[in-house]
């Protein structure tokens, strides 16, 4: 993809010092990534390992000219086949950490929904089974307040750890979150997910799993 920004190799060489060079890419086809297999290249795609590395990439792109789309699972997401002229940052695999402390669980936002239910369930935790057959990830089930049966990932919700799109983390507690249905205060924010912290109910894994 031919780019129309000049300072692309510059930006390159930015991103490249804030990150491994597994975790980025250029001219990357997007299609493969999309549920929906659809999409042209990205002229740079970054997936940090890390909640310090996508902090540094949101400051390196803070009042830059090239454009930024931040992506988790593209279950949502339709790519123009012509690509994405800017740098797309996918909250993915490489930030899918999982830990279970007693009732608390600790996730990273790139964690997949169904492969965390049944992690949590498998530990005799209740609370998210609503969640097993959504196919995306914890940051974005997050953002939206998704969910099933009624019910929505916020009521589940102890803290937030994000970053503002000038780099800048922050967390916040549940109700600072302000979930409703199907919606959150996060999408007014501009601010990426990177962790959160659910408060779950201990229950018997073979009752959860029915």
């Amino acid at each position: 993809m031919h780019s129309r920004y000049k300072n692309i190799d510059g930006l390159e060489r930015l991103l490249a010092d804030a990150l491994p060079a597994e975790c980025i890419g250029r001219n990357i086809p997007l299609a493969p990534l999309s549920r929906w297999k659809i999409g042209g290249p990205a002229a740079l795609y970054v997936e940090p390992e890390t909640s310090q590395q996508a902090a540094v990439v949101m400051s390196i792109m803070s009042g830059r000219d090239e454009p930024m789309f931040v992506m988790g699972d593209a279950s949502n997401t339709l790519f123009d086949s012509a690509g994405f002229n800017g740098v797309v940052m996918r909250i993915g695999r490489r930030m899918s950490q999982v830990r279970i402390r007693g009732n608390e669980v600790w996730a990273q936002a790139g964690v997949w929904v169904p492969k965390l239910a049944r992690t949590v369930g498998c530990a005799g935790l209740s609370g998210i089974e609503h969640t097993i057959g959504i196919p995306g990830t914890l940051g974005g089930l997050i953002m939206m307040n998704g969910g099933s049966q009624r019910k929505g990932i916020g009521m589940s919700v102890q803290t937030v750890k994000c970053v503002s799109r000038e780099g800048k983390p922050f967390q916040l507690n549940n109700e600072e979150c302000g979930f409703t249905y199907r919606t959150s205060s996060l999408q007014t924010m501009h601010a990426v997910v990177l962790e959160a912290t659910l408060e779950l109910e201990y229950g018997d894994p073979a009752s959860i799993r029915r």
